[in-house]
Order: C-alpha cells, then structure tokens, then sequence
C-alpha cells in the first residue's frame, strides 16, 4: 500500500509536473501568436500616422507658398498704388496740401503715405493731421530707404522697424519721384504690422498651428501667437539657414518658445520675405495617441485572454488540446475580423480622401514615381470634358495648348529627375474648345529612405489673374511712354528757352552801371536809349515790381557767387513806361571776373513770359477742371461696373451689358460736348438711344413734348436711364418684335423756383409683362440716382399689356434754356 501511494505521488507529481510544463508551452504558445500579430497591427497603424504625417506637411508647405503669395500681391498693389500717387499732377507740381488731401482719400485704411526729400526730410504724412505736422518740413531717419529708392526705378523696401513715426513696427515701401521743379523725393508708404496680421488671418489657419512673416533679413514682421513680443526679433537659426539654402521646404526645430515643432517655410520671390508655419510636434502625438491606443488596449487584452485560456486549458491533455484548438480558431477570427476592420479604415479614408479631392476648386492628380499618371479628380474630367480614365498616363499632355506642351514635358522632366517641387503657368483645353490659364504644382512623397514613392498635384485657375496681369504690364507701358514723351518734350522746350532770349544786357559791377543793353529792351520796355544806358544800377532797380525787389537783390547776391557758365534765373515783373508791369524770366551768369575771381561784369537775358503767365493760369484753371470732370465719370463707371457685376448672371452677361452702359454713356458726353458742356436735349438723347426705331416707316417709336434742355449734371443719369428702359424693351419688350411701339411724352410743368420735368414711358403691343423676380441695374439706376441723388420720384408699372415707366424730376430755374 506505501508503494501504492509512494507510486500514486510520484505520478501525481509526474503529472503536476507535465501539466506544469504543458502550461508553459501553451502560454508561450499563445504569446508566440498574439505579440506578433499585436506588432503587425501597430505597425499598420504606425504606416498610417506617418502618411499622415506627410500629408499635413504637405498641406504646410502649400499653405506657406500661399502665405508667400499673398505678401508679393500686398506689395504689387503697394507698387501699383505708389506709382499712382508719384505719376499724379500734385505731385508734380509741388502742391503738398492738394497731395496730402489725396493721399488721405485713397490710401487704404491702415496704412500712411509719406514723401520724403531727397536727405530723408519728412514733407508730408498722412498719419498726422494737417495742425499735427502732417504737411511741414520734419527731419527724419529715413535717409537710407530714400537713397534706395532714389538709385533706382524699382521699389525700395524696408525691413521691420519700431520707433518711426507711427506708434507701432512697420515696413516701408518706396519709389522715387520728381517734381516739374526737378526736385527729386521719395513716395513712401508706412504698412504697419497689424496689416500683415490680416494676411494670415485671411488664411484661417487651425488655431494650434502658429504662422509668422518674415522680412528679407529674416525678422518676424508679424505672428499669429504672441505677435507683440516677438516682433523684430531675427528668426531661429535653423529656419535662416533652411531660407538661405531653399525658396521652400520643411525645418524639423524648436520654435522660440522652445517648443519640438515642425516648421513649413517658403520664400516670396518678389520682395524676399517669408512666410514660417509653425505645427507643435502635440498635434502629430495625438493622432499617433489616438490611433495606436486603441490597438495596444485591444492587443494587451488578447494577451491576457489568451494566457488566462492557457491556464484553464492546461488541467487536463485531451482538453487542452480541445481548447487550444479553439484558442487558435478563436485568434484568427479575432486576427481577421481586426484585418476586416483595418480594410475598411483605410477604404473609408481612401473615399474620404476622393471627396476632399472632388471638393476642391483645383484640378487634382497624382502619378507614380516615373511619372505615370494614375488618378484625376472629378472636376479634372469636367473641365476637360473627357471621359473618367481616358487621360491616364502621358495621354493628358493633348489637352494642353500647342505653344506649352513642349516647356511643361521640359519641366516635368526635370522634376522627375531632380525630385524638386513641379511648377509651372500653363494653358488647358477645356470642354468647350476654349483655352484658360492654370497654375500646375506638384510635390513628391518620399518613402524613410528619402525615395519618391508618388507624386501629388494640383491646377489652380488663374485665368482671371493673368489676363488683368497683362493688361496692367500694358498699362504701365503706355504710361512709362506717355512719362518719356512728356520728358523729351520739355527738355527741348528747356533747350529752345536758354538758346533763344529776346533781351540781352551787361551790368557792370564795379562801376555799378549797365554796360551794354540790346534794342530788344527799348521795344519790350518803351524805354529811350537815354533812359536805361549808362544809368546807374540802383537806379534802375526802380522799374522793378515793389514786391518783387527783395528777391531781386538776393537774386543778383546768388549770380556773384555762382560759377564760371552757371546760369542763375528768376522771373519777376518790370514796369512798362505806359505803367503796367510785365512778367519776365531773366537768367543771369558770370561774363567777367578779375584775377581775385571776384565777379565784376554779368551777362544777362531776359524773356518776356507774360503771355505764358497767362496761359499757366489758364491750364491750371483748365487742369482743374478736367480732374473734376474725370473724377465723375471714373466714379460713373465705376458705379456701372459695380451695379453690373452684381446683377450679371455670367461673365459674357457682364461684359455684354457693361460695354452696351459705356456705349451708352459716350453717347451721352458726345452730347454734352456738343453743347460745350452745358447741358443737352432731352430730345435728343432719346432719338440717339432709339434711332434704330425711328426711321423704319413704321412709327413704332413717338415722341412728344417740349424741346427741354436738362442741366449737365442731370444729363448722365437721365441718358443711363433711358438707355435701360431701351434695352429691356429691346430684350424682353415692345421693340422685342415687330408690332411693339414705345410712346414717350415729355411734361414741363411751373416756373417757379422749383419746375418739375417729367417723362412717361409707354409700351405697347409687345409680349405680356411679368413683374421682375430681382432687381436689375435698371431699376437700381433709377431709384438711386434718379429718386435719391437728383431729388426725382420714379414709377415703373409693369402692365401685362406694356411696361409704364414715369420719372419726376426736380429742375433749378436756371436750368431751363
């Protein structure tokens, strides 16, 4: 029985220890299975987060090259805008207070036009008002950007200031100009931080990123976080020296603020600064956290599961074994149903990635790393007009215009080879036949091992852009050749003045008598030779103007000092002997000198300039007047481009209408100059926008009532809307066909101090009226400028048997003729 029992010990022991060992086995068994298959799945997940990674960086990069954009555009409408106020008649000539109300009307708000003399003195600044020292003559540090701009016909720009004269850091943008005078001075324009600011909130950026503008020496302009501590402090070395090697890219540094972050950075190519996107290293974490969480949760609980089945399984072989099996169908089930889900992530991102791409503007494509391309976006094939997939491959380069397909597969090529970022402006063929300019980028995903593993880029319309840019190149050149013409101009008037004087004299000094006078001067003067000869200086300084004497005395103080062949000159007026006084332009240079160098003899001519003082007059009246009349019709224009704009369906509506207004309103000035600007007939102005109706034979168009000449600044208005009652009748009323008429009768009621004109508008025989669903131009036409600017009253009743149109308006009594 011991032995028994000794037997039974041993073999319970045998079996502890085999069901012992058996457990092992089992559990490493099962962590052999799960540890890899955990790995496997984070290792998918960990893929995922780095090809997210690359696509944020990606996006940065984009959105940095859009922030660099935008600061080369602010400072094309800066140039633009400065040479505006450079080329402007007060400018030239010398009218500071007329240039300081201007540059006060038109600059935009935020920002402070200054001109500068030619050493850096303040003439004006529209940051201060006129009590405060906005027109007078201040000293000033801005020598420097003054001799920039001075030197050459580009813009000079600064880099980030504090302590100018405005109360907060900005740039300064400048060029330089000349007065008639030949004074030289530099138009500067002060753009403070806070309008660089709005660049980069106009972006919408997401509020954990941090964005920043840096100047061309690499200070921060402005910044999205913080933007008063840091402003003109010089960027972090890493992100200087990524500028100084690339025009764009992506810096992995500290930021300021000492904080791990990955940095887009991108040069404007235009005026050298910056632009720095800033994205914390937290932000990339959380995604990571938010995906490899939930898999090494899920992956430690199947471990756990796993070795507690192990445990339970191993108290018996035959069912361990059973459980084991069960263990290991159980763990594929789990293992493919993680697989099922993992698929359809990455399906569900793949189609949440088509839906970004159909819902952008641009055309999107990508291609593999030769260059195959492999996908287009649906709005790719709208464009195009192409069936989806017809185009992949090299088989797009078709749809590109005749004169670009050689340059883009140039480009390309280039990049394929290089690996750089693809750019380029190029013309695509859309569906229609038609030809629109695109802006194509293209930048490479790299693999760990820095190797292309795809292409992805896009088209941005920029059709818009490209054809106002060519017309301003146009407009510049027109200006720069009208500049040039007006230059030679009076550079020969200058010549012809100096080499062709009607008076001659020599005053001697040292005797203090004139020594010589031409017999010009007995004409011009009606003095007799006895009168003016040999007289003594003083003498005749008499038959100098009483105001003009001491400039005079100063005048001859300046020829004595004056150099060898230097001309001195200066208008003033000089009695004629029948007691009027006449305007001269007398130039003065030295003739003789003694051996000291003392000046004791002075040649002398003089022109007689009162029938140009006169016309001066008169072209500054005239010059006056033609910028009043200019200013209305631009602001006409631009009334009309507005009104359009918004009422127009397409842009062939908006330049179909906008062109038939223009017609329209020269029609209305070849009116008004015929009656030499003093009003026109309102008659007459009918019959110019109906005359295609009044002579067929037919009497579709009547017109009754009083011959009333409107005043001039009626006749703008009145013409416009005229012209919109006849192109609606021609659209959509009676002149539409050919049994519609228009009668129009013309009311002149009281003779008071307030007449009123009035004007029926009557249509008939054309097809039934609907009441408009919108306001056109037309109705905008008449019930603002007619009903509010000119004090009218206006009804349209639209009948179904024919619109009636009624316009009251107020007259002066002087107006009438």
């Amino acid at each position: 029985m011991t032995d028994t029992t000794t037997h039974s010990a041993l073999a319970e022991t045998d079996d502890r220890r085999r069901l012992s060992m058996l457990r092992r086995r089992l559990v490493l068994l099962v962590i052999g299975i799960s540890v890899p298959l955990m790995l496997l799945a984070m290792g998918a997940v960990w893929q995922a987060n780095r090809s997210e990674r690359t696509r944020m960086e990606g996006r940065l990069v984009d959105q940095a090259r859009t922030l660099a954009s935008a600061l080369d555009s602010e400072f094309s409408n800066a140039e633009v805008y400065l040479r505006a106020v450079a080329a402007s008649p007060s400018l030239a000539a010398g009218d500071w207070l007329a240039l300081y109300q201007q540059a006060r009307r038109s600059a935009r708000p935020g920002t402070f036009v200054a001109i500068l003399d030619a050493d850096g003195r303040r003439i004006l600044n529209t940051y201060f008002s006129l009590g405060q020292g906005g027109v007078a003559l201040t000293e000033t540090t801005g020598g420097a950007i003054v001799r920039e701009a001075l030197a050459s016909d580009r813009m000079a720009i600064s880099q980030i200031f504090r302590g100018g004269s405005i109360e907060e850091p900005a740039v300064v943008a400048a060029i330089g100009a000349a007065t008639r005078s030949g004074q030289r001075v530099a138009v500067v324009l002060l753009i403070p931080s806070t309008r660089f600011a709005e660049l980069i909130a106009a972006q919408n950026l997401p509020s954990d990123w941090i964005a920043a503008l840096l100047d061309a020496d690499d200070q921060v302009v402005t910044r999205s976080r913080d933007s008063n501590r840091f402003i003109g402090t010089r960027a972090v070395p890493a992100v200087r020296e990524a500028l100084a090697a690339m025009a764009s890219g992506i810096v992995r540094t500290r930021t300021v603020e000492n904080l791990p972050a990955t940095l887009a950075i991108a040069r404007a190519p235009t005026s050298r600064f910056s632009a720095v996107i800033a994205v914390p290293e937290s932000v990339f974490g959380r995604f990571a956290l938010a995906t490899l969480g939930p898999v090494a949760l899920i992956g430690a609980v199947l471990v756990l599961a796993a070795v507690t089945t192990a445990m339970i399984a191993s108290r018996s072989i035959l069912t361990a074994v059973r459980d084991t099996y069960a263990e290991e169908k159980s763990l594929r089930a789990e293992v493919t149903e993680s697989l099922r889900v993992r698929d359809a992530e990455l399906e569900a991102s793949e189609r949440r990635f088509q839906t970004i791409a159909d819902a952008m503007p641009q055309l999107v494509w990508s291609t593999l790393p030769d260059g195959y391309h492999d996908y287009f976006n649906d709005r790719w094939y709208q464009f195009t007009g192409t069936q989806p997939g017809s185009t992949m491959g090299g088989i797009w380069n078709v749809l590109l215009h005749p004169d670009d397909q050689a340059r883009s597969a140039a480009r390309w090529e280039e990049s394929l080879r290089t690996g750089q970022p693809y750019e380029i402006e190029y013309r695509f063929k859309a569906g229609d036949g038609s030809y629109r300019w695109f802006m194509g980028r293209a930048v490479p995903m790299r693999d760990d091992a820095g190797t292309i593993i795809r292409w992805f880029g896009t088209c941005t319309d920029i059709h818009d852009k490209k054809l106002a840019e060519e017309a301003l190149v146009a407009a510049q050149g027109q200006l720069k050749a009208r500049v040039a013409e007006l230059a030679q101009q009076k550079a020969r008037l200058e010549r012809l003045m100096i080499s062709a004087p009607n008076l001659i004299y020599i005053n001697d000094l040292k005797r203090r008598r004139n020594a010589y006078v031409n017999p010009q001067i007995f004409e011009a003067l009606g003095y007799a030779p006895s009168e003016l000869m040999g007289r003594p200086l003083k003498a005749l300084a008499e038959v100098v103007h009483p105001e003009d004497r001491r400039r005079v005395a100063a005048f001859a103080a300046q020829v004595r000092r004056a150099a060898d062949s230097e001309i001195r000159e200066l208008e003033y007026r000089i009695r004629h002997t029948d007691g009027s006084w006449r305007w001269f332009l007398v130039r003065e240079t030295p003739f003789l000198r003694e051996a000291s160098g003392e000046v004791i003899q002075v040649l002398g001519t003089a022109l007689d300039i009162g029938a140009r003082k006169q016309a001066d007059e008169r072209q500054q009246m005239l010059i006056r007047e033609l910028h009043h009349r200019v200013k209305n019709i631009l602001a006409t224009i631009q009334a009309i481009a507005s009104a359009t704009a918004r009422s127009a369906t397409s842009f062939e509506a908006f330049r179909e209408d906008f062109s038939d207004r223009l017609v329209s309103l020269g029609r209305t000035h070849s009116l008004l100059t015929r009656e030499a600007w003093s009003g026109a007939g309102l008659i007459d102005i009918l019959e110019s926008e109906l005359d295609p109706y009044l002579g067929d034979g037919e009497s579709r168009v009547t017109i009754e009532g009083p011959a009333v000449v409107i005043p001039r600044d009626m006749t703008v208005p009145i013409g416009m809307a005229i012209h919109e009652l006849t192109t609606n009748a021609v659209k959509y009323g009676a002149l539409s066909v050919p049994e519609g008429q228009v009668h129009v009768t013309i009311t002149l009621e009281g003779t008071g101090p307030e007449p009123r004109l009035g004007l029926v508008w009557r249509e008939s025989g054309g097809p039934p009226v609907q009441t408009p669903q919108r306001r056109g131009f037309g109705s905008l036409l008449l019930n603002r400028l007619l009903a509010s600017q000119l004090g009218g009253e206006v009804a349209i009743d639209y009948r179904p048997e024919g619109v009636v149109a009624r316009i009251d308006v107020v007259l002066r009594k002087d107006d009438l003729r």
